[in-house]
């Protein structure tokens, strides 16, 4: 079983078992945690430059 196969029958069952409202909240959750960490990177960067962070809150994490 080569390897592309494989990611389409996984898919696939998933998408069998799997109703729409729990694919779209671990979506949904993915991109939460992965904005929390390019958040903290962002933090992180700013603390060992020594730059404060003069951009809106808002806009910060709407880069992310």
């Amino acid at each position: 079983m080569n390897l592309p196969s494989f990611y389409k029958k996984i898919l696939s069952t998933l998408s069998k078992y799997l109703e729409g409202g729990l694919l779209a909240l671990g979506l949904i959750s993915a991109f939460w945690s992965s904005s929390a960490a390019m958040n903290a990177f962002i933090k992180a960067s700013n603390a060992a430059f020594e730059v404060e962070e003069t951009r809106h809150f808002i806009l910060v994490r709407l880069i992310v």
